[in-house]
């Protein structure tokens, strides 16, 4: 068997989103790595959370979209950006990487339910 050789277009494409990809996750390790930019960009999240979202169990639905019972990385990102979420790609790396405990890729409800919870308690003291 033969493969079919990609266009050019397709490969450039390819290697542009790859591109893409690794300065978010470059910027993602960055604030994970600053305290200062973390903790602003927790506090900046909680308050939203406290201001728009009472029950996780709603929001982990609505970003649920194939309906597997796990929020993927791209499902919980465009969750959260769908919603108008006040923190950059990056930012939301950092955070589904937090929440899922397990670093199995997905977000299960408990993760979702879990860090989501921790992240209103740890507001509340501090606000």
């Amino acid at each position: 068997m033969s493969s079919i050789p990609k266009s050019p277009k397709k490969v450039k494409k390819r290697k542009k989103k790859n591109l893409a990809k690794e300065k978010i996750k470059q910027e993602a390790d960055r604030i994970a790595s600053s305290e200062a930019l973390y903790n602003d960009f927790i506090k900046r999240m909680t308050q939203w959370m406290l201001d728009n979202y009472g029950r996780a169990i709603d929001l982990f639905r609505r970003f649920d979209i194939n309906g597997d019972g796990a929020l993927s990385l791209e499902e919980f990102t465009c969750g959260m950006r769908d919603l108008d979420a006040p923190a950059t790609l990056a930012e939301l790396t950092v955070l589904a990487r937090e929440i899922d405990r397990d670093n199995s890729g997905n977000i299960d409800y408990l993760e979702f339910a879990n860090g989501l919870r921790y992240r209103l308690d740890f507001a509340r003291l501090d606000l």
